[in-house]
């Protein structure tokens, strides 16, 4: 009896380690591997799990028990056909994997050239390969990936599911368009100071019938992208991973940090946020087109206000003062502006980011204003209705203070000249 126990505890081990054990990657991660596998002619070769296109890792457990059936086969079919639809991909990569030895390899090689399971059709590549016995490549892809398990051109692990069933589901229905992406940044407040939440899943949920539509992790920034449907009528929510329930607050910023607003915790301990179409105007890629200069004067110009207050990033040389040619299009603008209404006046308000010394900043920021008034004056402006004003870095817009690591987009979105109108 003991003897029977020990060998059906054998038996079962490998399924119970197979189910439990930890992958070693997880959504948002990159895969960047290559492993050895045999194909139907009996060679081995190299393959590339990620290769610049959309790869599709199935393990098909064609012979074993249990058997993988037609029924199987169509439901893979179905989410190879709603994946395509929603991504709009044309070079879908599927890599139908078998585990098998001796008589059952060269079996596997006789069916698969005999009728391959799936059929040829456009917008995929399918390509089969086997183990051959070799248990190395078995453990460690076994380690690595889930039965289903979808990639993207750079690498980024999309998709997995130990269920070919699961998977199917976590697809929408409904075509996706992924020329429209949501890009933001999560912030995590545990000590009074926001700090980004790094390597953390994110979700996106249909607000109606809470179907997840898509699943990404934020990078070393706790920036992240997430694809949007194109459905103006829907409500969505974003979901934050629910372990970090130490964290008096979860902010969602802009990539440039932009506060948009804070998540609810709930009572899992994770985070949601119901996003609502102005959040989605200002985190959209790509982004919205700015209202030009002209046209926002324009409104002023007949409204009750006295004073008007438009930012642009006029870009400089690092370290520089000099105004450059790309800024003298939106610099015309304002002179346009200027003669067209002279009793206006005008001042030229210049930021920098926290970077270099704070004296040297607010030095730079003072001769970039008055280059701006220079050249503005060049073209026929009267010097008295300006002001050169420098702020250095007195008024940053997000969190990036002297010796906060930040990403060049955050630095950039500090870096601005105001135009102060006053009539």
């Amino acid at each position: 009896m003991n003897r029977f126990i020990i060998i059906v505890g054998l038996l079962i081990l490998p399924i119970i380690i197979f189910g439990q054990q930890k992958k070693s990657f997880d959504v948002g991660d990159i895969v960047k591997i290559s492993v050895d596998l045999y194909d139907t002619t009996g060679t081995s070769v190299a393959v590339n799990i990620t290769d610049g296109s959309y790869n599709l890792l199935y393990f098909y457990n064609w012979l074993g028990t249990p058997r993988e059936t037609k029924d199987s086969i169509k439901k893979i079919e179905a989410i190879v056909a709603r994946f395509v639809t929603k991504y709009k991909v044309n070079d879908l990569k599927v890599i139908c994997l078998s585990f098998d030895k001796d008589d059952d390899y060269k079996n596997w090689i006789t069916t698969i050239k005999k009728k391959k399971p799936f059929e040829v059709k456009p917008n995929r590549i399918v390509n089969y390969y086997n183990t051959n016995d070799y248990k190395a490549v078995l453990k460690q892809l076994s380690k690595l990936f889930d039965k289903l398990t979808l990639i993207g051109p750079d690498g980024k692990l999309i998709q997995e599911s130990s269920s070919i069933g699961t998977f199917l589901k976590q697809i929408p229905p409904d075509p996706m368009v992924s020329s429209s992406k949501l890009k933001a940044k999560l912030l995590k407040d545990s000590s009074g100071i926001k700090t980004p939440l790094i390597n953390t899943l994110v979700s996106l949920f249909s607000g109606i019938k809470t179907d997840t539509l898509a699943k990404t992790k934020t990078d070393a920034y706790g920036d992240f992208e997430i694809p949007l449907p194109d459905d103006e009528k829907s409500t969505y929510q974003l979901r934050v991973d629910p372990r970090f329930k130490n964290y008096k607050s979860v902010s969602l910023v802009s990539q440039e940090g932009a506060e948009i607003a804070n998540f609810t915790k709930n009572a899992k301990g994770g985070f949601v946020y119901n996003i609502i179409k102005a959040d989605i105007v200002m985190l959209m890629d790509p982004p919205p087109m700015a209202e030009d200069i002209s046209m926002t004067y324009k409104k002023f110009a007949g409204s009750g206000k006295n004073e008007l207050k438009i930012t642009e990033n006029i870009n400089y040389a690092s370290g520089k003062f000099a105004v450059e040619k790309q800024a003298e299009e939106a610099l015309n603008k304002v002179i346009t502006i200027l003669k067209e209404n002279p009793k206006v006046k005008l001042d030229v308000i210049s930021h920098t980011d926290a970077r270099g010394e704070d004296a040297a900043n607010l030095s730079l920021s003072q001769k970039r204003s008055a280059s701006v008034v220079d050249y503005i004056v060049s073209k026929g402006i009267e010097k008295t209705r300006l002001k050169a004003i420098g702020k250095g870095e007195s008024e940053l817009r997000n969190r990036c203070t002297n010796g906060v690591d930040c990403t060049d987009k955050e630095h950039e979105y500090n870096r601005r000249t105001e135009f102060h109108f006053t009539k």
